[in-house]
């Protein structure tokens, strides 16, 4: 799994991690069941803070694009409807929001 981070980019450190992590699942470079680093070994390898890393690894495990086993560590999940869809809309280039975007319902 490479990442690359801009320190002079607005975009928070968590949230370019997030991101990368999340373009590496949906195109399939990070498969289902696939381990992560720790979220220590993770934040040495790009110099960033253990919080940075924890951040973006509950912020994908809330949104359903990765699990946490105690003792095990940290994978990625199976994808479920509601990831496959808001995947998809970003995809087509639409940015969610609560409502409705060409008739589809959101939540």
């Amino acid at each position: 799994m490479q990442i690359v981070l801009s320190h002079t980019s607005k975009t928070p450190l968590y949230e370019q991690i997030k991101q990368q992590i999340q373009n590496q699942i949906m195109t399939g470079e990070l498969k289902e069941g696939d381990a992560l680093p720790s979220m220590r070994l993770l934040a040495k390898e790009l110099n960033v803070s253990v919080i940075t890393t924890k951040r973006a690894y509950e912020e994908l495990e809330k949104e359903g694009y990765l699990f946490s086993a105690v003792g095990k560590g940290t994978f990625v999940a199976g994808q479920q409807p509601q990831v496959l869809n808001r995947t998809f809309m970003i995809w087509c280039g639409f940015t969610i929001k609560k409502g409705t975007v060409n008739g589809y319902r959101y939540k």
